[in-house]
């Protein structure tokens, strides 16, 4: 069994490609400088990035 930490690592390491994508999409998809999104690990917000159909 792995620990916590090597779970999570293999959890980035199989899902950081799509994340960059993500991130680099809502970052030219923003008007303006306060709607770039850096940091997606927020619960509420990757849920309504993901309702409005913005991340995969």
């Amino acid at each position: 069994m792995l620990s916590f930490q090597d779970q999570l690592l293999q959890v980035i390491n199989q899902t950081k490609e799509t994340l960059y994508d993500n991130l680099e999409k809502l970052k030219e998809d923003a008007e303006e400088p306060f709607e770039i999104v850096k940091d997606i690990t927020s619960a509420a917000t990757y849920k309504k990035l993901c309702k409005a159909h913005v991340l995969n």
